[in-house]
């Protein structure tokens, strides 16, 4: 059996500021409410879904880790890079051209062009 995410909730302060980067990566959001929660960004990854939420107090998600496969990584360097920024340029790797970007809260961002 394999396990498929569907669900990543990225936690911040001013959630509208990591909205542009994620959306220079690709992802497309709307604005949801379930019931009486906060209002937050749902954008669909694939079959998941990344969202943003207001950080509760004492409430961190910073040190998470993700990673995508876009098509093409220096494009998203660019755009994503000057909203962020580019921890590790981009290279040639065994997986494929790699850059590691840090939004604007510091979430660590991994990029690998598509095949």
């Amino acid at each position: 059996m394999v396990a498929l995410l569907n669900l990543l909730v990225l936690r911040a302060d001013k959630p509208d500021e990591l909205v542009p980067f994620y959306e220079a990566l690709g992802v497309t959001f709307k604005v949801e409410r379930h019931g009486k929660g906060p209002e937050h960004y749902s954008g669909a990854c694939g079959e998941a879904l990344l969202e943003i939420y207001p950080s509760l107090p004492g409430e961190s998600t910073a040190a998470t880790r993700l990673g995508f496969i876009v098509d093409d990584v220096e494009q998203v360097c660019l755009a994503a890079g000057s909203l962020g920024s580019i921890v590790k340029e981009p290279s040639h790797t065994q997986w494929g051209i790699r850059a590691v970007l840090a939004d604007p809260i510091g979430h660590k961002v991994e990029v690998v062009q598509r095949a």
